[in-house]
């Protein structure tokens, strides 16, 4: 009896991913977009940034999370870096932000 229930819980997960029918890389990207979300709702949501701030664009691909964007003063770029890095260590596994698998690239810019 318990060596058909450790097997069934063994298999249900892989079960699961099969019928996705999405490859490991698709599921990846997918989550990658969800978390450049997130980032982007969280920048959004401060009201501690200026209203440009707040409209920073957060973009992802192959890991690297790309802020773009004018804000006020350093500190405020530096601040929108701290969020969204924050927010990738939170929800990435250990292994990948060891790795620097994920990266954040700050191209906000400082208003003039």
């Amino acid at each position: 009896m318990w060596k058909t229930i450790g097997i069934v819980a063994m298999l249900l997960p892989v079960g699961m991913f099969a019928a996705s029918g999405k490859s490991a890389a698709e599921r990846s990207a997918k989550d990658e977009q969800h978390l450049a979300r997130e980032i982007q709702e969280a920048v959004s949501k401060d009201h501690s940034l200026t209203p440009s701030g707040r409209k920073a664009n957060v973009t992802v691909q192959n890991g690297v999370f790309t802020l773009s964007g004018v804000v006020h003063s350093e500190a405020e770029r530096q601040a929108i870096q701290a969020k969204a890095e924050s927010k990738i260590i939170q929800k990435t596994p250990d292994e990948l932000v060891a790795s620097s698998a994920v990266k954040v690239d700050n191209e906000l810019a400082i208003a003039q």
